[in-house]
């Protein structure tokens, strides 16, 4: 498992590198590490990774910050956390 691990992040590094270095304006949405299919609430938290964010998001809340961070501009250049 960590060889995958590794490979996976070597991966995901390459990607994020990829979109930064694109020219264009981009958000990289990470969701907090478990997708839920609760209801959309619109309570959720986007920003930094803390060790206090909470683990789990609603798919309804995670593109609800999808559709708002492409509209409001407000997470240009940046990879916010989107948890609960």
């Amino acid at each position: 498992m960590p060889v995958m691990m590794r490979a996976a992040t070597r991966d995901h590094k390459s990607q994020s590198r990829l979109v930064k270095d694109s020219g264009l304006d981009w958000t990289i949405a990470r969701g907090a590490g478990v997708f839920t299919d609760g209801p959309h609430t619109g309570r959720y938290h986007a920003g930094p990774i803390t060790p206090a964010a909470d683990r789990r998001v609603s798919r309804a809340d995670l593109a609800d910050f999808m559709l708002a961070a492409a509209s409001n501009g407000k997470f240009v250049h940046s990879l916010p956390l989107v948890s609960q």
